[in-house]
This record gives structure tokens, C-alpha cells and sequence, in this order.
């Protein structure tokens, strides 16, 4: 429901809705009248979230949604003994690798930390998924949107996110003093989102589609996707805020106390 925000602001309310399906429910999730958000569980290499649709070939018009959620994900944010194996850290190498260790920083305060952190996990890519769903692709350069003094800031980041798009990969955002944490996962949709609906799916019959997109660019997003993904410095994955070296800095100090905190459990 995050999106409605966005839809409200191109002029449509309550576009999306979202319910619980009974446990007496008749209909199928396979049943192509239904967008759903399915949980999962796998035993191969977990993914976060996954947002495929159903396009019409001819018009491009999104016909239905399935988003699977994988339950594997969250042991990336688990931090016992088990799933600290080197075969873990090895699978968590191979993307972002702080969520493996954002428990471990947080266990110093208490367990509604560690809760916080698997509901922002949560919410962070359910957002993100249900926006493939509605269209948008990766943007990449979206964190360069966060200034770097903004980024542990809750009053900021709760209104503009940790990047201008929730479909970033951004970095969790760690800090290596609990007591200064802000958000570890962007909570909300940026400007870049609010850009992207606005021009998907206003429509004024009586003006041009270039008109539209002219009076929208006026403010124009940073954006790049994956076929620019490393050919630019500032469109990296699983990077942070318009000074990416200080945000790379402050993460590596969080991880060095995270480990050493790590070689101190029995």
C-alpha cells in the first residue's frame, strides 16, 4: 500500500488494495484473476523477493502479478552459530554481506532491535517487488539522491528514503555506534518512484504524452538500470549516498565491530 502514495499524487486514490487470503479461500494462487504475494521456502540459493508479470505482447499493459517472497532470505539477518558456517558467509559474499551481521551489532540493545530489522527487511522488499509488478525497473543510481549527513537521520529517511527509488539495491545502512542508527533498510518509496508512476500512468487525453513527460521532467530523477550497473561509479550495486567512499568507510567500521564482536561469542 505503500504506492498509493504515489498514485495520489498522479490524481488516483486507493488504486491499490491489499487483503489476506482466507484460509477457506476456493480460488487457486495460480488463478490469473489474482495478484498475489506468495511465501515461499526453497532449499537453493535463497533470493529476497521475486516480481514477475504477465504482459499483454502486443500493448505491454500488465495483465497479473505474482510476487514470491523467500523465507530463506531472512537467515541472511540470522545470527546463530549455525548459520554462521562458513558456507553461509560464503552465499552472503556473493551480494550485499552486512545483513548477515546486522543482528549482531544490534544485539547489544535488546531483541525488539532485532526484531525492527527483519520487519524493515521485510517491508523493504515487498515495496520493492510489488514495484516490478507495477512496471518499474531497477535504478541503480538512486542512492547518489541521499546526501551522506542525511543518511542515519530517521526524520529524513522516513519521508525520502535511503535512495530516490526503492527498486536501488542499496547497502543496509549500518552504523558503527547503535546508539546513532538509522534506518537499515529504505522504508519508503523516493522521488524517483513517485517521477515513475506519475509519468506510467497519468493519462490527459487532451495533452500530448510529451507534454507530460516534459512538465515531469522539470524535476528530473537519477536514474540507471542494469545494463548500466558498474560502467558508472555512482550506478553500483549495493552502494549508498551521493559520497559513496564515506558511505563504504562507515560501513566498514560497523562490519570491523560486528566481527570483532562476532569473535568474542562462545
Amino acid at each position: 500500500l505503500e504506492w498509493n502514495k504515489a498514485f495520489e499524487a498522479a490524481g488516483f486514490r486507493g488504486a491499490l488494495e491489499c487483503r489476506v487470503q482466507p484460509d477457506d479461500a476456493t480460488w487457486s494462487l495460480s488463478d490469473c484473476r489474482y495478484n498475489v504475494i506468495h511465501w515461499i521456502t526453497s532449499h537453493k540459493l535463497f533470493f529476497s523477493g521475486h516480481g514477475p508479470v504477465t504482459e499483454n505482447p502486443f500493448t505491454g499493459e500488465i495483465l497479473r502479478a505474482h510476487i514470491r517472497i523467500d523465507g530463506e532470505s531472512l537467515h541472511g539477518l540470522d545470527t546463530s552459530a549455525a548459520l554462521l558456517s562458513p558456507s553461509h558467509c560464503q552465499i552472503q559474499a556473493g551480494g550485499d554481506c552486512l545483513p548477515a551481521l546486522t543482528t549482531l551489532l544490534a544485539s547489544a540493545t535488546d531483541d525488539a532491535s532485532s526484531h525492527e530489522i527483519y520487519r524493515q527487511f521485510l517491508r523493504r522488499v515487498v515495496i520493492h517487488e510489488v514495484g516490478h509488478t507495477l512496471g518499474l525497473r531497477h535504478n541503480f543510481k538512486g542512492s547518489t539522491a541521499l546526501p551522506a549527513a542525511k543518511s542515519h537521520d530517521k526524520a529524513y529517511t522516513s519521508v525520502h528514503g535511503l535512495s530516490a527509488s526503492i527498486m536501488d539495491y542499496a547497502s543496509t545502512n549500518l552504523h558503527p555506534d547503535p546508539a546513532k542508527q538509522g534506518h537499515y533498510f529504505s522504508q519508503t518509496i523516493g522521488a524517483y518512484d513517485y517521477w515513475a508512476i506519475s509519468f506510467g500512468y497519468s493519462h490527459d487525453p487532451g495533452k500530448p504524452a510529451e507534454d507530460l513527460l516534459k512538465a515531469i521532467l522539470k524535476h528530473p530523477k537519477p536514474y540507471a538500470t542494469d545494463e548500466d550497473a558498474n560502467h558508472d561509479p555512482y550506478t553500483s550495486l549495493y552502494d549508498g549516498t551521493d559520497d559513496p567512499l564515506a558511505d563504504a568507510t562507515l560501513q566498514q567500521q560497523a562490519l570491523e565491530k560486528c566481527l570483532d564482536r562476532l569473535s568474542q561469542r562462545d
